[in-house]
Parts: structure tokens; C-alpha cells; sequence
């Protein structure tokens, strides 16, 4: 039911915004996810280096999806 919710709150959000700021939005939900494990769920937390690794990916991806140029130009 929860996942139900916040998907029809996205579909419905995603009228009134970009598609590019639709993408950032999706995919910085597990991101954001796995950020909140940390303090709220330890046993959910990322592990380890790998972890850590998955969290720099996601944000990695994010930047690239905001199309962020770091030339400056």
C-alpha cells in the first residue's frame, strides 16, 4: 500500500514537472534510501566498502542524469 501511494503521488507529480527533473527524482529515491538506513535501520545500512562504493555509483549517476558540467562551460 505505501508503494502504492508514492508511485501515484510521482505519476501525478511528474505531470507538472521536467522529464529531466522526473529522472533525478526517481533515481534519487534509493539513494536516499539507503542514506536513511544508515540512521534509522542498521541493519539495513550499506556494508562495508561495497557500500560505500554503491552509494558513490548512485550519486555518480545522479550528477550525470542533472547533466552537471564540471568544465564549467
Amino acid at each position: 500500500m505505501q508503494s502504492t501511494v508514492l508511485l501515484l503521488l510521482l505519476t501525478y507529480g511528474q505531470r507538472y514537472a521536467s522529464s529531466g527533473l522526473a529522472g533525478v527524482m526517481v533515481g534519487a529515491r534509493p539513494l536516499f534510501l539507503a542514506l536513511l538506513a544508515i540512521r534509522y535501520a542498521p541493519d539495513e545500512r550499506p556494508q562495508g566498502r561495497l557500500g560505500v562504493i554503491d552509494i558513490a555509483a548512485g550519486l555518480s549517476g545522479l550528477i550525470m542524469l542533472s547533466g552537471v558540467d564540471l568544465r564549467g562551460g
